[in-house]
């Protein structure tokens, strides 16, 4: 099967099992899904149905969905591809990053997660990537925040709700178990 496959691949290359997975323009399927729980990941990054991490349920078992949104990724405002029918203008790094910035200002004032999605062909442009690199020297020596991989996030989560200090919101999958009719 295509699955298996791709993790001995990722053993292979990688040393080591993947504990996540981000689907491809943010497309999960249930399928999807319950294959991660089978093998055991910890934690899924697609959907978009919260400002902080959640969990997903589903006949297979669970695991945490660290939400991602299109106003963190980088993809609009610097993506260009005509190959594909994606033909947006590209902002200027200035204009582009703003959003990001915003974002970020909103969910430290609130004490919430904040992720950016860069990819190293947009964001990793030299003038861009020179803001990016401003911006985290500044928060860093300005704010009391915390830059972790996806695995401590999710680690520091469990850690919570088994002490009982957190209890987060829980999606049981499928959404629907039936054709959606209009009416």
């Amino acid at each position: 099967m295509w699955f298996e496959r791709a993790l001995d691949a990722h053993k292979r290359i990688c040393g080591g099992k993947p504990k996540g997975y981000r689907a491809p323009v943010y497309n999960i399927t249930q399928d999807v899904v319950d294959l991660l729980i089978e093998h055991e990941y910890q934690y899924e990054s697609s959907l978009m149905g919260d400002d902080i991490p959640y969990v997903l349920k589903t006949d297979a078992g669970q695991l945490v969905e660290v939400p991602v949104h299109w106003g963190t990724d980088d993809w609009p405002p610097f993506a260009h591809y005509a190959e594909i029918g994606y033909d947006m203008p590209v902002k200027a790094p200035s204009v582009g990053l703003q959003a990001f910035w915003e974002e970020f200002d909103a969910m430290y004032e609130a004490r919430g997660f904040f992720m950016l999605i860069v990819h190293p062909f947009l964001t990793g442009r030299l003038a861009r990537w020179r803001l990016v690199d401003q911006w985290l020297e500044k928060t860093l020596s300005e704010k009391d925040v915390w830059f972790a991989p996806l695995t401590d996030i999710v680690a520091h989560m469990e850690r919570l709700i088994a002490e009982g200090s957190y209890t987060p919101r829980v999606d049981h999958l499928p959404y629907y178990t039936g054709p959606i009719l209009e009416t």
